[in-house]
């Protein structure tokens, strides 16, 4: 910090550092909304909220095994949700056709 001050460093060492900090929660909260609300958001934002995301995952290299993790993770929870989902509606409709069956 004192190397800018003084004029010692080029006058963008701040934003070089302080640029990956400000597009991490980008990263997060894109991949977020395009997994689990995508059906929510227009083609438009879709397309806006990837292409944003895809900047903020080129702005420094931790964010790409980062990005990798969450979409691996976000999968895996939506296999997992979806198939909990199905269980729950496959249980349902046999306890309601156990249910009608019952009362004939």
């Amino acid at each position: 910090m004192a190397d800018i001050e003084l004029g010692n460093s080029d006058k963008f060492a701040l934003a070089r550092q302080i640029l990956p900090d400000v597009a991490s929660p980008i990263v997060i909260l894109g991949i977020f909304l395009l997994a689990f609300c995508g059906k929510r958001l227009s083609r438009a934002e879709q397309i806006y909220l990837f292409l944003l995301t895809t900047l903020a995952i080129a702005t420094h290299l931790s964010h790409i095994p980062i990005a990798i993790g969450l979409v691996v993770g976000s999968v895996v929870a939506k296999i997992a949700f979806l198939r909990e989902r199905i269980s729950l509606s496959h249980r349902a409709t046999l306890i309601g056709q156990w249910r009608l069956l019952r009362l004939h």
